[in-house]
This record gives C-alpha cells, sequence and structure tokens, in this order.
C-alpha cells in the first residue's frame, strides 16, 4: 500500500490517499467538495504535495489565471491616472502663464 498526499484545490486541505485510489471521487474532509484524486506523484519524496481538481472542472483552482474582477480595479486605476496627469498639466499651465 503506497499513500500519498494531494492538496484540496479549494480550501487547501492536505489529504492522504492510497494510490490505488487515483481517478477516484472524495470528498474533502474540510469543505466538503467533490474532488478527482490525482495521480500519484513520480517521485517518491514525500515533501511533494499534488494538487487536484474539483470533480467537473479540468484544471486545478490553485493554477493561476487572470481574475475578471480585476478589470473594474485597473479601470478604476487609469481613469484616476488620467485625472492626475490633467491635474498637473493644468496646475503647470497656471504657473507658467
Amino acid at each position: 500500500m503506497s499513500e500519498f498526499k494531494f492538496a484540496c484545490p479549494v480550501c487547501g486541505q492536505h489529504i492522504t490517499v492510497d494510490s490505488r485510489a487515483s481517478g477516484s471521487q472524495l470528498d474533502c474532509p474540510t469543505c466538503f467538495r467533490k474532488l478527482v484524486v490525482p495521480p500519484p506523484p513520480v517521485s517518491t519524496d514525500s515533501k511533494w504535495i499534488v494538487t487536484t481538481s474539483e470533480v467537473g472542472k479540468t484544471e486545478p483552482a490553485s493554477t493561476p489565471s487572470r481574475s475578471h474582477s480585476s478589470s473594474p480595479q485597473l479601470a478604476v486605476r487609469i481613469a484616476l491616472a488620467i485625472v492626475l496627469v490633467i491635474v498637473v498639466i493644468v496646475l503647470a499651465v497656471r504657473f507658467i502663464f
């Protein structure tokens, strides 16, 4: 019986499973999300924690991706930068003339 650990992509809980469980589904004991047990790591070094994905999702949630929620924040920052540039130009024109 060979065991390995993987991390829940939702809450980060480390879960230990038997390597024969690879490909099966289980519920995370912390957040109760249904997960797919990943294949065991190639390395037998126990310091590696494998990531997995939720059932029905194609990639692990921990994979970095661009969030759509950052777009409004970016728009606000750009708008503030434009306003700041306009204020600086207006003040410069007033002091020059």
